[in-house]
């Protein structure tokens, strides 16, 4: 997974890594890589053939006031692990931004982190229609520290709590499942 910094941080050359290339490849080895978009099944092995010391994603949208905008967690999922592991963080595009205007050459990431195991489970709610098709409706309702919540996404939850209320009362055509 993403590992933790030595405790007095990781000092690194900065590389704006927007897209896999030869040219970035070359720069990014033992590099942090402010990467555009988030990491993923798909992005991470590219990043990770280039053997950057570590990585920087970001989220938000640069019209947003900083103040508006979330500081989403991440998580390093473990089936990443087979392409290597590095430490890594989360910050506001506008802090991105920020760097890049600046024309920050070097960057500082401290991380500590802890690996836990936990328990999730999701609630379903099948209300039985007319005929076998089934209508599949899905919310989450995990949000992150700094999210409004809100819009993430408890606005989705509340609506297939009002969905559920009213096909308890309407039978529906097709069998409705609330996925929360």
């Amino acid at each position: 997974g993403a590992l933790n910094t030595p405790e007095e941080g990781l000092t690194r050359k900065l590389v704006y890594f927007e897209q896999d290339n030869a040219v970035i490849g070359k720069m990014a080895k033992d590099a942090i890589l402010l990467c555009n978009g988030y990491i993923t099944l798909r992005s991470f092995p590219k990043i990770a053939k280039h053997q950057p010391a570590g990585f920087i994603t970001y989220n938000g949208n640069i019209d947003t006031a900083r103040e508006d905008v979330d500081l989403g967690e991440r998580e390093f999922r473990s089936v990443l692990n087979k392409y290597g592991q590095m430490p890594g963080v989360n910050i506001k595009i506008h802090d991105a931004m920020e760097m890049l205007e600046l024309g920050a050459e070097e960057v500082q990431i401290k991380l500590k982190g802890t690996l836990a195991k936990g328990i999730s489970r999701n609630v379903v709610c099948d209300i039985p229609g007319k005929s076998d098709e089934v209508v599949i409706c899905t919310a989450h309702y995990d949000s992150s520290s700094f999210s409004k919540g809100a819009y993430d996404n408890g606005t989705g939850a509340v609506c297939l709590y009002g969905l559920a209320q009213y096909f308890a009362k309407h039978q529906p055509e097709r069998t409705i499942r609330l996925v929360w």
